[in-house]
């Protein structure tokens, strides 16, 4: 399957998208903000990179347009598909304005968080041309939700109840 590099700040989400990523056969490596993730692409056969907007460091902004102008050596951008994602972060800017910026950078899609993982893996697949929706989701609603303490949740609703998937500490979202 495809290999996927994931950007963000927060430790359990990247995990969080890392399993779920990995539960439908990619390759996923993760990186905590745009310096790292400039590291792990020069030495990671990536196809896809799904990538947080609002992060200390070098935020999903700077990192895509370091992509634009200068790649790291043998990494042909062109074929490499991005998701920015964004659960608005600090709102200096609207919605509408990260996502026309996002996409001026390059991201193909733009997500907003809190998502449907259905809705992720539909975007993934759509840039990949693959399927990566788990059978036992594919008719259910496989969700990450966080409740008002901070903790993620995910499953597919309708075989099974939903699963522990971590505290997310809701004030670092972005």
């Amino acid at each position: 399957m495809a290999g996927i590099l994931v950007l963000d700040d927060d430790e359990d989400f990247r995990c969080l998208l890392q399993k779920s990523l990995q539960k439908v056969g990619h390759r996923v490596i993760c990186a905590a903000d745009g310096w790292q993730g400039l590291e792990e692409l020069a030495s990671f056969r990536t196809d896809l990179i799904i990538t947080d907007i609002f992060m200390p460091g070098k935020d999903g902004f700077e990192f895509m347009l370091d992509l634009l102008r200068q790649p790291p050596i043998g990494v042909d951008i062109d074929r490499i598909g991005i998701i920015a994602m964004t659960g608005g972060g600090n709102m200096v800017i609207n919605n509408s304005m990260v996502m026309r910026i996002a996409h001026r950078l390059g991201a193909v899609e733009v997500i907003m968080k809190p998502f449907d993982m259905n809705e992720l893996y539909e975007k993934v697949d759509a840039i990949l041309g693959r399927k990566s929706i788990p059978e036992e989701c594919e008719e259910t609603e496989a969700k990450i939700v966080i409740d008002r303490d901070g903790l993620a949740w995910g499953g597919c609703s309708r075989h099974a109840p939903p699963m522990f998937l971590g505290n997310f500490r809701a004030g670092r979202r972005g």
